[in-house]
C-alpha cells in the first residue's frame, strides 16, 4: 500500500482534473478502505458527486423511458387512425350543392371543368397577338 503523502497528492490531482482513470480507481478504492480522518472531507465530496451522477443518470433514463412510451403510443394511434380514415377508392364532388360519389360521374365532371378551363384561354379576344411578338 502506498503512503499517505501519495494519496494526498492524488487527491489534489483529482480535484485539479489531472488524474488518469486508473488513478481515480485507485483513489476510490483507497477511500473506501481507509479510516483516516484526514480523508473524510474527500470521501464526502466524492461520495456526493458519485450519488448525484447516479441520480441524474437514473432520472434521464427514467424520462427517456416515458418519452419512448409516449412515442410508441403516438405511432400505434397513427397506425390505427390514419388507415381507417383514408379511403383511396372513394371520390366525390359537390355539384350544385349535391354530393355525388359515383366515380364515373365525378371523373366526367372533372373532365368537363378541365375542358372549360383550357378552352377559355383559346377564346380570349382581348389579347392582341401582335403585341406578344
Amino acid at each position: 500500500m502506498k503512503n499517505k503523502r501519495y494519496y494526498i497528492e492524488l487527491v489534489e490531482k483529482y480535484f485539479n482534473a489531472e488524474t488518469s482513470e486508473s488513478e481515480e480507481i485507485r483513489l476510490r478504492r483507497f477511500l473506501a478502505d481507509t479510516d483516516d480522518e484526514d480523508f473524510d472531507d474527500v470521501k464526502a465530496v466524492m461520495g456526493y458527486t458519485a450519488l448525484r451522477k447516479r441520480m441524474e443518470t437514473t432520472r434521464v433514463s427514467r424520462n427517456m423511458g416515458w418519452a419512448a412510451y409516449a412515442v410508441c403510443c403516438c405511432l400505434v394511434a397513427a397506425a390505427v387512425i390514419i388507415p381507417s380514415s383514408i379511403n383511396s377508392d372513394r371520390c366525390y364532388v359537390d355539384y350544385s350543392g349535391e354530393r355525388i360519389t359515383d366515380s364515373n360521374i365525378v371523373m366526367d365532371a372533372v373532365d368537363e371543368q378541365l375542358t372549360q378551363f383550357f378552352s377559355a384561354g383559346d377564346n380570349d379576344s382581348d389579347v392582341d397577338s401582335s403585341a406578344i411578338e
